[in-house]
């Protein structure tokens, strides 16, 4: 085995910024076969053995070959701080020194006289002296209280004041220093970057779908070296906000969370306002639903959906969100399918049942105008089922000739949103209507299907309900899931996802966002053409060679595009985006 080019499993060796390289024997015999879990790789003459904290703030040369550090002790240090553009495992070995055992070896021991060589060129390339400046004042006001106990304030500002000195720009480095020991905000962002992920959890609704996206985005945050910290908003309520006020994450993530727009001191200050770090709150029904949430937001909130009208539909209507992205949410990969797995259920579909019908008295209960404006809105949506409620709300009031301004009609919206819904439950039925009639068979699960007209019918085969989190045995053990858009025209759901990676053909309605980035990994119908749909199960059904090259191909682009995984890179690049320094 070579001396450069890899990583030892378990452990990662850092050193002058880079990150992939091989555990030479010697440090693998003293470090991964000993079990410790951090070992700086120290110059020579200095002492071996157990380092502190304090040690390696006053002699940065403990690390002058690199850190050996367990990953798993990388990840809840933390990890890299790459908002430091120098000297990033010395700033990560005064972090773990904070919580684990930090022991030091000599270079000579360890490492062969090439190595050493080699890595001292690596040190004189790294970065220039502004950055190793930037770091140091980092880590003094990091630790300036820790130095004030250990008496070390004194003859480290004095080392410091003089390095600015000889910095290009000695006016713009003391500021920057005195911007580290008052902890601005530019001190705050660089500190964020080691902090945790703060999630809130929900109330457990709608088959606990949304707590199931919270523990999946945690899951995967963690198998990238992140740490997730969740807030239990059933459990805490807003009484436990406390402990929140005035620290520092990494970022704040919600999926429709309330605690986005709580209020404090009689709705003067918001909540989120006062927790350091940029917000992500996961939009995953129409916007206008959330109106209230969006009309005031705290600084620094940022919108995410699965459904490119609802991100037009956000920037228009709600300009205090600081920004709109695409994200929908992900899928979980159940690992490579089992070809000789039997798939005993032709048909799927995991939505429930609601009764649009039910409903519709509310419409009919509405003020004189506003009636037939909901009456026409719903007609509209029924018969040109491409458009979008936001669109069809438009035809409808041309129709009426009525006039509206912008502020106006996302109100209007909101108050007619029930018509939203019952289109959605109105074409759900349809659908599962025209599969029936032709023949086949459904299985579908939870209570809701017992009150649904098709309750007795032979075709519909009702299963107890399945949780959110235990679907994907179902969905590998299915050839066909079938997918109703809640009217998404422009959406991505983690049904489909999950679906993808599970092996089961997506049979869905048209969305765009389906068409245009997974029109060969499904297949799509069209709404106002639901006669067409039970053939297409037929032939799907009839043509195994045909179901299995379009599951192949869409496993393969899922685990591309479309795991809870690649969702949590992209989310973390968002977070960085907000975070880079402005100007």
């Amino acid at each position: 085995m070579g001396e450069r080019g890899g990583m030892t499993e378990g452990y990662v060796w850092l050193h002058h910024g880079i990150e992939e390289t091989e555990i030479p024997e010697k440090i693998r015999e003293y470090v991964v076969e000993g079990g410790r879990k951090a070992v700086c790789i120290c110059g020579a003459g200095l002492k071996e053995g157990s380092v502190a904290q304090e040690q390696l703030i006053l002699d940065e040369r403990y690390v002058e070959y690199g850190l050996v550090i367990e990953r798993e002790t990388l990840r809840l240090a933390g990890g890299i701080n790459r908002r430091l553009r120098a000297k990033r495992e010395y700033e990560l070995a005064l972090r773990v020194a904070q919580t684990e055992k930090t022991e030091a070896i000599s270079t000579d021991a360890v490492l062969s006289e090439k190595m050493r060589s080699d890595i001292c060129m690596e040190a004189e390339a790294e970065s220039d002296p502004q950055d190793k400046f930037c770091t140091d004042a980092y880590v003094t006001g990091r630790y300036f209280s820790r130095l004030k106990e250990w008496g070390l304030t004194e003859s480290v500002l004095e080392a410091l004041i003089a390095e600015c000195g000889l910095q290009e720009e000695p006016e713009r480095a003391q500021r920057f220093l005195e911007e580290m020991i008052s902890h601005s905000a530019e001190y705050h962002r660089i500190y964020r970057a080691t902090q945790p992920v703060l999630i809130y959890t929900g109330p457990s609704y709608c088959y606990n779908i949304l707590n199931s996206f919270v523990h999946e985005l945690g899951r995967a945050l963690e198998k990238l070296g992140y740490v997730a910290e969740y807030y239990d908003t059933e459990r805490e309520d807003v009484g436990g906000a406390g402990r929140l006020l005035g620290q520092q994450y990494r970022a704040s993530v919600g999926f429709q969370t309330w605690m986005m727009s709580v209020k404090l001191d009689g709705g003067k200050r918001m909540l989120q306002d006062l927790v350091g770090g940029p917000k992500f709150n996961f939009i995953v029904d129409h916007p206008v639903w959330l109106d209230g949430q969006l009309k005031e937001t705290p600084a620094h909130f940022h919108a995410l959906t699965h459904d490119r009208n609802y991100v037009r539909f956000i920037r228009e209507y709600y300009p205090n969100v600081s920004g709109v992205h695409l994200l929908p949410p992900g899928g979980r990969d159940p690992g490579e399918p089992d070809r000789d797995r039997k798939r005993e259920n032709d048909l799927v579909f995991l939505g429930t049942y609601r009764n649009y019908r039910s409903r519709l008295q509310e419409i009919r209960d509405y003020p004189g105008k506003a009636r037939f404006l909901a009456s026409r809105f719903l007609g509209i949506l029924k018969n040109m089922t491409e458009l979008t409620p936001e669109q069809a709300l438009k035809e409808a009031l041309t129709y009426y000739g009525i006039r509206y301004e912008a502020a106006d009609f996302r109100t209007l919206l909101f108050e007619l949103r029930l018509v939203i819904q019952l289109v959605m439950y109105y074409y759900r039925e349809n659908v599962i209507r025209s599969v029936l009639d032709a023949g086949l068979a459904i299985h579908v699960y939870g209570d809701s299907w017992v009150d649904s007209p098709f309750a007795g019918h032979a075709g519909l085969i009702v299963h107890p309900e399945i949780p959110a989190g235990e679907s994907m045995g179902l969905l590998e053990s299915s050839k066909i899931s079938l997918n109703i858009m809640a009217w998404h025209k422009d959406g991505f759901t983690e049904r489909v996802a999950d679906s993808m990676l599970a092996g089961a053909v997506v049979v869905s309605d048209y969305s765009t966002q389906l068409a245009e980035c997974y029109g060969e990994e499904t297949v799509l119908f069209d709404l106002k053409r639901l006669g067409q749909l039970p053939g297409m199960l037929k032939e799907l059904l009839a043509n195994p060679a045909k179901r299995t090259a379009i599951a192949e191909r869409a496993r393969e682009k899922a685990l591309r595009c479309a795991t809870w995984e690649r969702r949590a890179e992209e989310l973390l690049k968002l977070v960085e985006m907000e975070e880079s320094p402005k100007g």
